[in-house]
């Protein structure tokens, strides 16, 4: 459950995590859990005034060989409007949240509010060091009540590369095909998803063809040569 929401209501709120390899826990504080561990939303909406929020994640994909991007399906709740969402997050994007300000509730009935620059401690709580039981315990007190970060990953483009309703995707497969076509490159990318059973249609696999924006290719005119061909045939008496 989202705390962040607890006061208006029971909500799911996908989120990614962060933890240093090197984590051992503190020393005295934290012993038995991480010391670094930071999390953040992960943001799959339509844009708008009131953006439309698909905030459940089911499946998430990352082409082989490719280390910067990585691919998600997300669906809304199943007590509201049913409807999925294929979102792209940049791991620079996850960086930058991770080094963005901390959330916190000061109260039970206060709301989310993000922590004043001048109140964080030095080291930067969830930053990496060598020996993490050696992080003093104003660090290790602090990451332990604000393990939130303020803001959220926004996905690429500033909104869903592909989006349906009445159909829940469940898993997601990526695959990007290169070609040309009159000695001009393109480039595509094809999500492949699965669905669940719901009333109308079972589940199948989709495709879907996705180039994002300012990449798409025009061909330029290509002159055509017309050929002829004669064909021959030998019949039986």
């Amino acid at each position: 459950m989202a705390v962040e929401y607890i006061n208006c209501g029971k909500s799911v709120y996908s989120r990614v995590a962060r933890v240093c390899k090197k984590d051992t826990g503190g020393k005295n504080i934290l012993s038995q859990n991480w010391a670094t561990y930071l999390k953040a939303r992960l943001n799959c909406s339509i844009p708008g005034e009131f953006p439309f929020y698909f905030d459940e994640i089911q499946s998430i994909y990352k082409i082989p060989g490719e280390g910067r991007k990585f691919y998600g399906v997300f669906t809304t709740s199943l007590s509201g409007l049913m409807g999925s969402a294929i979102c792209s997050f940049d791991i620079d994007d996850i960086q930058a949240a991770f080094k963005g300000k901390f959330k916190e509730q000061a109260t039970s009935s206060s709301a989310w509010l993000p922590v004043l620059s001048s109140r964080v401690p030095e080291p930067r709580p969830g930053q990496c060091v060598n020996d993490t039981e050696t992080l003093p315990d104003t660090v290790l007190n602090f990451i332990r009540s604000h393990p939130l970060m303020d803001s959220a990953v926004d996905h690429e483009y500033g909104r869903p590369a592909y989006y349906k309703r009445d159909v829940l995707f469940t898993h997601i497969v990526v695959d990007r095909l290169k070609f040309k076509i009159f000695g001009t490159e393109l480039e595509y990318l094809v999500f492949y998803t699965g669905t669940s059973m719901y009333p109308r249609v079972p589940g199948v696999l989709h495709r879907h063809d996705y180039v994002p924006p300012c990449s798409w290719c025009y061909t330029p005119a290509q002159v055509c040569t017309t050929v002829f061909l004669v064909l021959y045939t030998g019949t039986s008496m």
